[in-house]
């Protein structure tokens, strides 16, 4: 019986799981997914959270990789993008939701660049 509950309560946390895409925004205009260019709107790079403030902060955490990425590049004059500056981000029905305000928002981001030693003027 106990392993009957845990499997509807993983079933019902899969389920409440929403899709969301993105894209990264670079200093020259360019769009970025996991270090590749994009040109179509299928490239959107995709994932799925529980709920948009979530699904924020997976998405931040992406653009301070990218930002990480660009940097270590820089250093080793590999770079082929320019500096990623911006997420776009985008819930199941298409609606952008790249600003979304939430209490502790301000506060995760700081964690974010904190745990990938990313200053907050990137």
């Amino acid at each position: 019986m106990k392993n009957l509950s845990i499997l509807i309560l993983l079933i019902m946390a899969c389920s409440c799981a929403e899709n969301y895409t993105y894209y990264i925004e670079t200093e020259n205009g360019e769009r970025i997914v996991a270090g590749n260019s994009i040109t179509k709107e299928n490239e959107l790079g995709k994932f799925q959270a529980s709920s948009d403030s979530t699904a924020y902060l997976e998405g931040y955490t992406r653009l301070i990789l990218a930002q990480q990425v660009y940097n270590d590049l820089l250093e080793s004059n590999l770079n082929k993008h320019g500096k990623p500056v911006k997420l776009f981000l985008y819930d199941e029905k298409g609606t952008d939701i790249s600003n979304i305000q939430f209490t502790t928002k301000e506060k995760e981001e700081q964690k974010i660049r904190n745990e990938y030693r990313i200053s907050s003027k990137e």
